[in-house]
């Protein structure tokens, strides 16, 4: 797997991901837009709405547009995408306040019952997943899409009970540092579990939640 968002950092100027779009002005009256012509306009407006953010979450913004295209959703402090990719919804955020590092900004959930014998050891694991029982979802924040796999990933180990926390947390450590290597443990190349988090029929059913 290409690390798309190593090789986004590495870039430099992220900016130029998705050149200068600027989109033509919509046409007026009530013929619906091409699509080409709706997402040009959305990119020019996730563009501008980023445009005074901070260095590193205005990186990561364009790092999730260039892996999935415009934000279906966006405000001034958040970008977001619905179903895309393996992930129900797909969050990044202008700042990151603690316990949160300022660059754990990139939120990413999926649909996976947890055990309530789980939920102990799962809170016990930390790494930025937190868990909805209320509407299942089971969510990461983290720096990057590859380490919220990972941790996803992982979790859902510890709600299995293949690992305790304490074990997981070790293997998120290391896969961590061997990444920096340039070396990516299959756990931080996608999800290595079945969600069905890209149903219609479950994203209908919940509402925006930032």
């Amino acid at each position: 797997m290409r690390p798309v968002w190593k090789s986004v950092l590495a870039a430099g100027a992220a900016a130029t991901l998705l050149g200068s779009a600027t989109g033509p002005a919509w046409p007026s009256g009530d013929r619906p837009d091409p699509p080409g012509l709706r997402a040009s306009g959305k990119a020019a407006r996730a563009q501008a709405a980023i445009a005074g953010w901070p260095a590193y979450p205005a990186m990561a913004a364009r790092a999730m547009m260039e892996q999935y295209g415009p934000p279906d959703e966006l405000d001034a402090l958040h970008l977001a995408w619905s179903r895309n990719g393996p992930w129900l919804r797909t969050v990044v955020h202008k700042t990151a306040q603690f316990p949160f590092s300022s660059q754990d900004v990139l939120e990413q959930t999926v649909i996976h019952a947890v055990p309530q014998e789980r939920w102990p050891a799962l809170a016990g694991f930390g790494h930025g997943v937190s868990y909805d029982p209320a509407s299942g979802e089971l969510s990461s924040r983290s720096s990057s899409e590859e380490t919220n796999f990972l941790a996803l990933n992982l979790a859902v180990d510890i709600a299995r009970g293949r690992m305790s926390p304490e074990e997981a947390g070790s293997l998120y450590s290391r896969s961590v540092a061997e990444s920096m290597a340039g070396r990516y443990s299959r756990y931080m190349q996608g999800l290595l579990f079945v969600s069905p988090s890209t149903s219609p029929a479950m994203d209908r059913r919940r509402q925006r939640r930032w």
